[in-house]
Order: structure tokens, then sequence, then C-alpha cells
């Protein structure tokens, strides 16, 4: 008669093991640095920084190319931009409308932006070498540093 209460009493710790494990994991996921929170505060992360369960199968990754919705320009260059980027990402990507002296208008994937450049605004390419203003023309991928005033335009590599 004294084995009833024993079993359960195991049977209770092991709910309180199962209940706590999930609530933990729950957390985990859920939490306010959790998996969830994560993908909220930045949804365009790429595939790396996914955890291994929502990163794609390895079907996924040897369906050919042309199924395949492409990714933004934008995306392919690395996390850490090209070798002459003052940081990355810039305040400002896309493909060039029009620079005059005093501005430059992009369109970005959000739209049309118009930023004003100053006497000290550089002009590079993607290596960081210094480039002429002529060699800037519409359609050009161009990288822009610089919120207020900009202070740095990147010519960036054509896609072949």
């Amino acid at each position: 008669m004294q084995t009833k209460p024993i079993l359960t009493g195991l049977a209770a710790a092991i709910l309180i093991l199962v209940i706590s494990a999930a609530s933990f994991s729950a957390g985990l996921y859920f939490g306010q640095r959790g998996y969830v929170a994560g993908v909220q505060n930045n949804p365009q992360m790429t595939a790396q920084q996914r955890p291994a369960a929502e990163r794609p199968s390895k079907a996924e990754q040897t369906t050919p190319k042309a199924s395949r919705p492409s990714k933004p320009e934008a995306a392919q260059l690395s996390q850490s931009g090209p070798t002459g980027a003052p940081s990355w990402p810039p305040d400002a990507l896309g493909h060039l409308i029009s620079l005059t002296a005093d501005s430059i208008t992009i369109q970005t994937q959000n739209g049309q932006v118009t930023l004003k450049l100053s006497a000290s605004t550089k002009y590079t390419n993607d290596a960081g070498k210094t480039i002429p203003t002529a060699r800037f023309a519409p359609g050009n991928m161009v990288a822009v540093f610089g919120k207020d005033t900009v202070t740095l335009i990147m010519r960036l590599p054509q896609k072949r």
C-alpha cells in the first residue's frame, strides 16, 4: 500500500519537469530576447543568421536558381560591405537617378530619395579609391553615407 503514494509522487515530479522544460523552451522562443523577438526586430535576417530550425532544407538549397526568388542587390553584398566602405549598411543604397553639384537622387527599394551634397562630399569606387564624378552614370548602383549631408558616395560594381 505504500507504493501508491510513491508512484503518485514520482508521476507528479515527472509532470513538473515536463512543464518546466516546456516553459523554459517557450521563454527562449517567445521571450524578450528570444528568436521571435529577433525576427520581429530584424525581419531581413540572412539564412546564416537564422537558427538551424529556420534555415532552408537541403532540398530547398539545391533548387535551381530560376525557380528561387532573386535576392535584392543590397542583400547580395557581404555583411561588412565593400572594402572601401566606412561602415555598413550605408544610409541609402540604390540605383543612381541623377547627380548634381548639390544633390543626389537614387531609387531605393522604398522609393526615390534625394539627399544634399556638400563641397567635402567624396566620390569613390567599392575599393575606396577616389574617382571623378563623371564616372557616375544613371543606373549605377551606389551606396550613400551621411544622413543630413552626404559625406561619401560609393559606386558599387554592376551585376554581370
